[in-house]
């Protein structure tokens, strides 16, 4: 018995063991955590990420922040996660205290905020609140638009949010009267005579929103169009009405159209002039929105008034070759179209159907004769003669010309015996390449043009050559003499101008005087220059044509860093008190920076002049030397605004000067803010970084 009883408790034991055993991991993870699971933010927002700690992580150690992807949320060394740009990441935290280590994970995602939401008024009767159809209709004023909508009827809402990539693109109709009007899913049902608020807000930002005045009525049921008489001359007019129904219809304004506006047209307020003969029907559609539509049809009437040909007086032929003349009655729309041909003098051209041969040198008149009426008639003078057949130039493969250069063009015209063989030149891009009468062409600035020889005699023949101009490099200067690089970036970028601008070469060599200092990567007219260390060199630039080389000055520092809010308090009388230190090595001129504004609960306070904003710019007036701090009463804030006891202030520095006159804005990814906070007062403190 007593071995069996030991047998058990050494069973036991080991079970003990093993449970304890698997459960150590689950233990340490509690030791070291994040107190949330994970959290959204906005684009732009901040976070303090808070951490749980216990057992061993309680005692001191090296504490990590990294992001894994910067871009998405970036993550301070105290733990401060900064949206960045939507998308997800996570977080790291890691400890190490002695020879152990922990690790917490914390996921973060990013959303882009929902900035406008826009009803779509397409197919919708949306007015003004001054519009004379609405304004005497409206019990209430109202600064919005109005949406006119019949009782009883349902109009779908489609609505347009920005940017079109916010996180969440959805919408929440609602309205202030459902016994007016209710929403049903994406639709609007206008359920009795009255008005009521239509609010659109965003789902994922409640705060963006776009507010109508909706206003129903009562419809029209029915138009009834009568006008006079229902035919119309062309050029004519005649006036139309519109009769609603009922009479105690709301809205009984009407808009006119015609469904076909080349037969007749009607202006806004009903008087319908004939255009072209043919059938037109008149549409009177209710202003109301509800849809109704009267009509009538109206007949114009047109007869033959005139006769054109394409071609008139002096109209060429060229012999044993067909042309054509089309002869045209007027106007477009009479009735009988018909025309016979003649020619004064059948040995010289014939015509057909309009299609005229030329039979020998010499001129002749056809005339085209109106069917309907033969006193309207349209004649043309007909000239045979040879047309020019082709033009090609001496040099088929083109010619190059220097800028201000000049050169002669030489061409060929076939056949021999044509009637006329002068040609035009024009150039295709007369600011590169100009051209004589005589076929003399010039370069004038770097490019390609092709010049082209057209016969005179409206043949229609041409011949082309291509010209180059070619554009030597005659110097070159940099666009920027002086370049303040940042420490470690790799993409400030300089550029070079040569002289011409348009030189056919850009190719340049860049390089600079101290590589350790800062280096220049490019080969065409512009390098990026990345910053190695502090300091001054020169940037040198040579260009391949010509070998002309322009030089400019370097300068790298770490300007990002250069100001530091060093102390930051708020005494009893609100007033706030800056201490400012300068980091680099060159005297800072002027700083500017920004106060943002919190009441003790913890929200923005608005504290500017303009009454809104829950900031206000400030700068410091007088020099800081390196190493230097600024001195108290030289602070200058100009917007600020306030009354209410302060709670909380951040203050945060976006720009300086230095005497030279060079202005430096900090990227807001790189500006480290300074806050107080009322509380720590009270414990004793006056500043909290």
């Amino acid at each position: 018995m007593k071995r069996r009883s030991w047998l058990v408790l050494a069973t036991l034991l080991a079970v003990l063991l093993a449970v304890w055993t698997a459960a150590a991991p689950a233990l340490a993870e509690r030791e070291f955590a994040f107190t949330d699971r994970e959290i959204q933010l906005f684009e732009g927002d901040a976070y303090q990420a808070a951490l749980s700690r216990a057992g061993e992580a309680l005692g001191d150690g090296d504490l990590a922040f990294v992001s894994a992807n910067p871009k998405v949320a970036s993550v301070s060394a105290g733990g401060d996660i900064t949206a960045v740009k939507k998308g997800k990441t996570q977080v790291t935290a890691t400890l190490k205290v002695g020879k152990r280590t922990w690790k917490a994970v914390l996921p973060v995602t990013v959303l882009r905020r929902v900035t406008h939401v826009t009803l779509s008024t397409k197919n919708l009767a949306v007015y003004d609140p001054g519009d004379p159809a609405v304004a005497g209709l409206l019990k209430a004023p109202t600064d919005h638009q109005v949406l006119v909508v019949a009782a009883g009827k349902t109009v779908p809402l489609k609505t347009a949010v920005t940017p079109e990539d916010a996180s969440n693109l959805k919408v929440a109709y609602t309205t202030d009267d459902a016994g007016v009007a209710r929403i049903t899913g994406t639709s609007l049902k206008a359920e009795q005579r009255g008005e009521c608020d239509l609010v659109i807000a965003s789902v994922q930002n409640p705060e963006v929103t776009e507010t109508l005045r909706v206003l129903v009525i009562q419809p029209v049921k029915k138009i009834t169009v009568v006008t006079e008489q229902k035919s119309v001359a062309a050029g004519e007019s005649i006036q139309a009405e519109a009769v609603c129904e009922p009479s105690n219809a709301s809205i009984q304004d009407v808009t006119w159209a015609s469904r076909n506006p080349k037969v007749a047209e009607v202006d806004e307020e009903g008087v319908i002039t004939g255009m072209n003969k043919g059938q037109a029907v008149i549409d009177a559609v209710a202003k109301d929105g509800s849809g109704v539509k009267g009509s009538i049809s109206v007949t114009v009437t047109r007869t033959a008034e005139a006769i054109t040909l394409d071609k008139t007086e002096a109209s060429a032929v060229v012999k044993g070759n067909p042309a054509y003349l089309r002869a045209t009655v007027l106007p477009a729309d009479t009735n009988d179209k018909k025309v016979t041909w003649e020619s004064s003098d059948e040995s010289i051209a014939t015509v057909s159907q309009g299609k005229v041969v030329g039979v020998r040198a010499g001129e002749c008149i056809i005339t085209a004769r109106s069917v309907s009426d033969p006193s309207l008639t349209a004649s043309a003078r007909i000239t045979v003669i040879q047309r020019v057949t082709r033009i090609s130039f001496s040099e088929p493969g083109g010619i190059s010309v220097l800028t201000g250069e000049s050169a002669q063009l030489g061409w060929i015209v076939e056949p021999d015996d044509a009637t006329d063989k002068s040609v035009t030149f024009t150039s295709s891009a007369p600011k590169v390449v100009s051209v004589s009468a005589t076929g003399e062409v010039t370069g004038l600035k770097r490019g390609t043009a092709t010049i082209t020889a057209r016969a005179a005699d409206k043949s229609g023949k041409a011949g082309q050559v291509r010209v180059t101009v070619i554009q030597p490099v005659e110097g070159v200067t940099l666009k920027a003499t002086l370049h303040h690089v940042q420490l470690y970036d790799e993409y400030h970028r300089a550029t070079a101008i040569t002289i011409p601008k348009d030189a056919n070469n850009q190719n340049m060599i860049w390089g600079t005087g101290d590589p350790s200092i800062a280096t220049a990567r490019g080969t065409g007219n512009s390098c990026y220059l990345t910053g190695h260390r502090i300091g001054t060199t020169t940037l040198r630039v040579i260009t391949e044509d010509g070998g002309y080389t322009a030089t400019g000055e370097i300068r790298v520092n770490d300007y990002n860093g250069a100001i530091m809010v060093e102390g930051l308090t708020v005494d009893a009388n609100n007033q706030i008190r800056i201490t400012l230190r300068n980091m680099s090595d060159f005297t800072v001129n002027r700083v500017y920076f920004r106060v943002e504004c919190y009441d003790r609960d913890g929200n923005p306070m608005v504290c500017n002049t303009d009454g809104e904003s829950t900031f206000f710019d400030g700068s410091y007036q007088l020099p800081i030397d390196p190493g230097q701090r600024s001195i108290h009463g030289y602070f200058s804030f100009p917007g600020a605004s306030y009354s209410d006891p302060l709670g909380a202030v951040v203050v945060t520095v976006n720009r300086y000067t230095d005497l030279e006159g060079f202005s430096w804005s900090i990227p807001e990814d790189v500006r480290v803010p300074m806050s107080w906070d009322w509380r720590f007062m009270y414990n004793g403190y006056s500043e909290n970084g």
